[in-house]
């Protein structure tokens, strides 16, 4: 199914709305549900990259969505993404976006943060910023190591 929605995903001229977006928000959030964890170790003895095609898909699907379907935000138990449109003034000012999830069991919640500088946009301004925190998705990733 991966691999199918991988495809799709890369469809340039394909668009996603937002009722759509929000719907693969939710699936992913069942995905990466903390107690799936453990079926993961099982899927990634067979399919090393799985958890790696996971999040390009992810990546990939949010890139389809329009500029003027922004802003956007998904707040799961697993996963939250947020979807921005980028403004000019953004060349002056730079991103910043801050975002806490709490564990299950948890009083404590974990925090997160992304800062794009003013000066680290090059010399065109993106349409969009996609960005997306998740409690589970670092550990099914890969781990690669040099040597």
């Amino acid at each position: 199914i991966l691999d199918n929605v991988l495809s799709l995903s890369l469809a340039s001229h394909f668009k996603v709305s937002s009722s759509t977006m929000e719907d693969v928000i939710s699936i992913a959030d069942h995905i990466l549900n903390s107690s799936s964890v453990t079926n993961w170790t099982v899927l990634l003895q067979e399919e090393q990259h799985a958890s790696s095609r996971l999040l390009k898909t992810l990546e990939n699907i949010s890139s389809l969505v329009p500029p003027t379907a922004l802003p956007l935000n998904f707040s799961r138990e697993f996963i939250n993404w947020k979807g921005s449109p980028v403004s000019p003034s953004q060349l002056k000012m730079g991103y910043n976006y801050q975002t806490e999830m709490f564990p299950p069991n948890a009083s404590i919640p974990i925090r997160g943060r992304v800062l794009i500088e003013s000066d680290q946009f090059q010399r065109s301004l993106p349409e969009t910023i996609i960005s997306m925190a998740s409690l589970t998705l670092g550990t099914i990733l890969s781990v690669t190591k040099n040597g």
